[in-house]
């Protein structure tokens, strides 16, 4: 349970930060100011041998002279009439895009030191003896084991399935289900609490939670 709540954890840390740094960049404008004193809001400008290209707010692109470029001005947290240099704006770009790939690194390594220390922890309990056992159940599917459903994998994202049933077990009370895509012919083990709605059953169209798939193996040669 503590584990799931530090996988959330991370996954929303990062999805705020991607989410901001988006939004961020989404809202970033630029003021060029021209020679004869007229001022151009655009939201992507590029220097281009004898000519500045842009793309307006709404999207249209346009180019002037670099004779006729006199500055240009980031427009969050800088009023209008100042002006800042060429040179400090692309820096400053610089210097956000790499604050938000650090922010995210630092996130994924803390991650993964996580994971790390949650497999030596285990290891070392098992070795220590500690009263802890894992006890693979086996399971046999009711069906011709042709499946369908919705999967949520890392981060949350959510993916749509096909997959023919190779295996089934059951492990610390958690249903793993072992299965080939239809799709793609790769080889992959899903979760059963990542199954996100009801699971579709090919073969009948019959629509049920993953687990009313799969019954004991022993109950089942029984």
């Amino acid at each position: 349970m503590r584990r799931r709540s530090v996988d959330i954890v991370f996954g929303i840390a990062l999805q705020l930060l991607l989410f901001t740094g988006v939004l961020h960049c989404a809202e970033e404008m630029y003021i060029i100011t021209t020679s004869d004193g007229s001022e151009i809001v655009v939201r992507d400008y590029d220097f281009s041998g004898d000519s500045v290209e842009y793309t307006t707010k709404s999207g249209l692109r346009g180019s002037i002279s670099r004779k006729d470029f006199l500055s240009i001005a980031n427009m969050i947290g800088v009023p209008p009439g100042q002006a800042e240099q060429v040179q400090s704006i692309e820096e400053q770009k610089k210097q956000e895009i790499l604050i938000w790939i650090g922010a995210a690194a630092v996130i994924l390594i803390l991650y993964g030191g996580y994971l790390v220390y949650v497999r030596r922890s285990r290891i070392r309990c098992d070795r220590a003896g500690a009263d802890i056992h894992y006890v693979r159940i086996e399971k046999a599917p009711t069906t011709q084991g042709h499946l369908a459903f919705t999967y949520r994998g890392l981060f949350w994202r959510k993916s749509n399935w096909n997959i023919d049933v190779r295996r089934a077990y059951e492990e610390d009370e958690i249903l793993f289900i072992e299965g080939v895509c239809t799709d793609t012919g790769k080889r992959k083990i899903f979760r059963a609490n990542r199954v996100v709605g009801l699971v579709t059953d090919r073969s009948s169209e019959r629509q049920a939670p993953m687990d009313h798939f799969f019954v004991d193996a022993e109950e089942r040669r029984g």
